[in-house]
């Protein structure tokens, strides 16, 4: 299993060379890394300790966007999946190592536009092999704390997780051949033993003459609720209405 993981990514560099594009493209992608912000910021390592203090955030910050708290507290997971997974495995498939996403070091940057997640993580950069392994138990052991306590379903919780973990395919979603980026996604995502896999559909199609290929959720973020929100590029809601409609272009 050890040397299947290790050999997992061999294929990612002759998949990008297909596409026109480079690894420096890819990393330009990636957010710089932030100073540690001027204000009140939580660690994730305190929310999972203290999520009734959290949600009764929430609930203040939901009044006043007049929406639902477990529609906040959805997107901000799915912000700490994009923002923080998806550029941790970015660098794993550019680099072959990567740190591990560490509560302590991972602050809630308050509410604003939703809040933003900062990575101020300093540890050591471990292999694929444990990356895959260590990754799976902290999403598995956070999923609690967000399902339980802070009213974020299944769908939203596992879908926005396997989006981050699929962040290095999405890159190549317009310019890799589609049905071989669908299976590599797809293949991908069933290393990590947790449900990820579960709500993330790897999808080919065309607009007009360009084919490409798509992860669609099988959870809502519920982000079209907020007051400025609307579907996300990887909706799953009226999926084969929007795959029509794109086929028809």
């Amino acid at each position: 299993m050890l040397n299947a993981d290790s050999a997992a990514l061999d294929h990612y560099p002759g998949l990008l060379a297909q596409t026109g594009k480079s690894a420096v493209d890819l990393w330009a992608t990636l957010p710089p890394r932030q100073p540690e912000p001027v204000g009140t910021t939580l660690s994730l390592a305190s929310i999972l300790a203290n999520p009734g203090d959290f949600s009764r955030q929430l609930e203040v910050a939901a009044a006043h966007r007049q929406t639902e708290p477990r529609v906040l507290a959805s997107v901000i997971h799915q912000n700490l999946a994009l923002e923080v997974l998806g550029p941790l495995t970015m660098q794993l498939f550019l680099k072959g190592t990567t740190r591990l996403p560490d509560p302590q070091e991972l602050r809630f940057d308050a509410f604003g536009d939703h809040g933003r997640w900062r990575d101020q993580g300093t540890g050591a950069e471990v292999s694929v092999a444990t990356y895959i392994e260590q990754v799976a138990d902290r999403v598995n052991a956070w999923y609690p704390v967000f399902r339980q306590q802070l009213g974020v379903s299944a769908g939203a919780y596992w879908s926005s997780t396997g989006l981050g973990l699929c962040a290095p395919y999405t890159a190549l979603h317009d310019s890799a051949p589609p049905e071989r980026l669908c299976d590599l996604a797809s293949a991908w995502l069933t290393r990590f033993n947790c449900d990820a896999k579960r709500f993330i559909d790897w999808i080919p199609f065309r607009i007009g003459s360009n084919d490409c290929a798509i992860p669609q959720r099988r959870g809502c973020c519920q982000k079209y609720r907020l007051a400025e929100g609307r579907y996300c590029g990887t909706c799953g809601i009226y999926r084969k209405q929007r795959i029509i409609a794109t086929t028809a272009i």
